[in-house]
């Protein structure tokens, strides 16, 4: 396979992902529905590129890895929340209210089910896997977690977005499966969903009974699978 398929490829993905978002956005006023109709497209074109591909070679997942995965999720959380809420505080002295959604359990669809999915398909799924194989790990890492990056908007998300690109990048290449990176994926985003008032981030939507039900479910996959 040529080395420019490496590159062409995980772009023109990520272009389709770009054009449907803009066509959403154009025929729909919520940004919800758009990022829900836009992330429930990108899974059936994911699994169009799968069924084309070669696979990742897959290692085996002891429960030591699991545990790993779990706890490093958390303090990562926390660290990256810690550091997002400062830099909330610097570049916005006078506070930012909360966010309202205007259809709670869409949001709650597209935050732990379509986006997670739809955004390991094509970050970790066609990007890293594509660059990896064509060129370097390091390159694959770099790449993938700054496309993340630019694709969340706020400054605070751009640096937390950098550095999940990373964290999920590597439970992907080690485990060499998806559905482990698409698990720390939504579990770092139920995290953030449920705790965030506790560090004082103005995301936080749901209480703790709902955050700690969902891992408990989150948890429990990771062991499962």
């Amino acid at each position: 396979m040529r080395r420019w398929h490496f590159i062409v490829l995980p772009f023109s993905v990520f272009a389709v992902y770009v054009s449907l978002m803009f066509l959403f956005s154009a025929l729909i006023s919520d940004s919800v529905i758009v990022m829900l109709l836009t992330h429930l497209c990108m899974g059936v074109v994911y699994v169009i590129h799968s069924r084309l591909s070669e696979p990742m070679s897959q290692r085996r997942v002891t429960t030591a890895v699991r545990t790993v995965m779990i706890v490093g999720t958390i303090l990562f959380w926390f660290m990256t929340s810690v550091t997002a809420t400062f830099i909330v505080s610097v570049s916005n002295s006078s506070g930012t209210a909360s966010e309202t959604v205007a259809f709670p359990a869409l949001f709650v669809l597209l935050t732990l089910v379509a986006a997670p999915v739809s955004e390991e398909f094509l970050f970790r799924g066609v990007i890293f896997k594509n660059l990896k194989q064509g060129f370097s790990p390091v390159l694959a890492y770099l790449v993938s977690a700054i496309v993340f990056a630019i694709t969340h908007v706020m400054i605070q998300q751009v640096y937390v977005g950098f550095f999940c690109g990373l964290l999920f990048a590597c439970v992907y290449d080690y485990t060499g499966r998806i559905r482990y990176s698409i698990l720390v994926h939504v579990l770092y985003n139920c995290l953030t969903l449920g705790l965030s008032d506790l560090i004082r981030l103005p995301v936080a939507v749901f209480s703790l009974p709902f955050v700690l039900l969902c891992s408990v479910f989150l948890v429990a996959a990771l062991f499962v699978l």
